[in-house]
């Protein structure tokens, strides 16, 4: 028993929290750096006043647990973690203790905050909020444990497909720019639901502040850079699409222009839960000319980041620690009220000119070799 949790823990726990540094170092330095230790119990004591208001980390929690649960399922996919599903002939109960060990070291951060807020709700006596975030954490734990579970025990079931999905991909013929999204979402289902779901939700808290005082721009010119950077695993799997899974379309004679407008219309599909939520739920206050210049910032940040990879590629992980420094830079920029058209300028064009200028020259190599997408 003791073995079987030291090798999963070094396999599946220790690289979890090694491959994330830079997620947990920009969420402690965001907490720890903004925020007084009388704020942090100001906002649990608001989470917990109400069940509706206790949604918001649980909602958090979900990402989080998609967010190890994708890890955990790629790990597995690789061949040299092969060894796990020898797990599936240990003793049921032992095997289910290992895992849900491990599932609860991972979702620990959450288990530790949940504490604080649960605290928080029993001094106050909010006994439904209570037990909110206590059942929360517990199915968050069992859904990771019984997926990690189903893992091992059906992997040879694992490339299986529906009789429906066989029906429509032989009967609806799709346009190019529907290619990527399609595929995003059967390979990486996880990704794209956390990425949409944790830029929706901070999105939603920026324009709920501006209800209760007044703040200018620059404010939800922070969230939009947050949300819309976060899609960065998104523009990283679009360029691994685009280079590895169909890389027959590099050679095919289409005019840059042509190109252009396919990989517009691409961004807008994925583009379109974030923008449409900024167009419909912008602040009243602000102008026209601010939710373009809040709109085009965000979109500016993702021409960026697909050129910058034509220029040089990056696993997602190294691409993740580089775009961390990126973003604090900007954050800072536009705390000094630089004009975010400007800002927005200066990224397309350096984004579209690293993409013209490297297209042709760029060749997929050693970068992509460890990964294993089942494409």
């Amino acid at each position: 028993m003791k073995s079987i949790l030291n090798l999963l823990t070094k396999v599946f726990v220790i690289q979890f929290y090694q491959s994330h540094v830079s997620l947990f170092l920009f969420v402690l330095g965001m907490s720890a750096g903004f925020m007084r230790a009388q704020d942090h119990l100001a906002l649990g004591a608001l989470m917990v006043s109400s069940p509706l208001l206790a949604t918001m980390p649980i909602m958090l929690w979900i990402v989080y647990t998609i967010l190890f649960i994708k890890f955990n399922s790629d790990l597995l996919s690789l061949p040299e973690n092969r060894f796990a599903y020898a797990l599936s002939f240990v003793e049921k109960k032992r095997q289910l203790t290992s895992i849900t060990s491990i599932i609860a070291v991972q979702l620990a951060p959450a288990i530790l905050y949940g504490a604080f807020l649960a605290s928080l709700a029993w001094m106050n006596q909010q006994y439904i909020e209570l037990f909110q975030i206590i059942s929360a954490l517990l199915i968050l734990t069992a859904i990771g444990s019984l997926q990690f579970f189903s893992r091992i025990a059906n992997f040879q079931d694992q490339n299986k497909q529906w009789k429906l999905t066989i029906v429509l991909n032989r009967s609806i013929v799709k346009p190019f720019p529907l290619f990527f999204p399609e595929w995003i979402a059967r390979k990486e289902l996880f990704v794209l639901l956390g990425t949409k779901t944790c830029g929706l939700i901070l999105l939603y808290a920026i324009t709920q502040l501006y209800k209760f005082d007044t703040y200018d721009v620059r404010l939800i010119a922070l969230g939009t850079i947050l949300c819309f950077a976060a899609q960065s695993p998104l523009i990283w799997n679009l360029h691994y699409f685009e280079n590895q899974v169909m890389m027959m379309t590099r050679s095919m004679p289409l005019s840059f222009l042509k190109r252009l407008i396919n990989l517009l219309i691409t961004l807008c599909l994925l583009l379109l839960p974030e923008s449409a939520f900024l167009v419909g739920r912008f602040p009243e206050q602000l102008s026209f000319y601010d939710l373009i210049s809040s709109l085009t910032l965000g979109w500016s940040i993702c021409i960026l980041f697909y050129g910058f990879l034509y220029w040089k590629s990056f696993l997602l992980d190294e691409l993740t620690t580089r775009i961390f420094f990126f973003v604090m830079a900007l954050l800072v920029i536009t705390l000094f009220k630089m004009p975010l058209l400007l800002i927005s300028s200066v990224l397309f064009v350096t984004g579209f000119s690293l993409w013209i200028a490297n297209y042709y020259r760029y060749e997929a190599g050693a970068t992509y070799n460890t990964r294993d997408l089942g494409s």
